[in-house]
């Protein structure tokens, strides 16, 4: 089983534990993601990924009155 720099040596050790192979790997993949709450969407992005940002939308204060 692969896993990155980042699992817990405490889930790693669990995994070999109970008969699994364990081998550390590279960043296997990253996630870009819109979370929509409330009229409001909110970017994010992996931040174990080179370059990775995090975007928010900005409402005008016509706007903001409309959603409160």
């Amino acid at each position: 089983m692969d896993y990155e720099s980042t699992a817990s040596s405490d889930v790693i050790s669990i995994l070999e534990n109970i008969g699994h192979k364990t081998q550390l790997s590279r960043t296997m993949g990253s996630t870009q993601s819109i979370h929509i709450e409330k009229g409001f969407n909110h970017g994010y992005s992996d931040l174990r990924r080179p370059n990775a940002g995090v975007a928010i939308q900005v409402l005008s204060s016509l706007e903001s009155s409309v959603v409160n």
